[in-house]
């Protein structure tokens, strides 16, 4: 990053700060980034299925 213009321009915008200059880099490109989130849905989606198992478990016990 220090060898471009660029690079050293946005570092001295933010003090020498790389750890602040890289989080505001990843935040800007949260926006124009997609992430796939289908995997955390079929956690979401074994667990309740998990709770709901175990649930139904506990009421034939009693």
């Amino acid at each position: 990053m220090t060898k471009s213009d660029l690079g050293r321009y946005y570092l001295n915008m933010y003090g020498g700060d790389i750890d602040a200059l890289k989080a505001d880099i990843i935040n800007r490109n949260r926006e124009y980034t997609q992430v796939d989130r289908r995997a955390d849905q079929v956690k979401v989606h074994l667990n309740d299925q998990q709770f709901q198992a175990n649930e139904a478990a506990k009421q034939r016990a009693f």
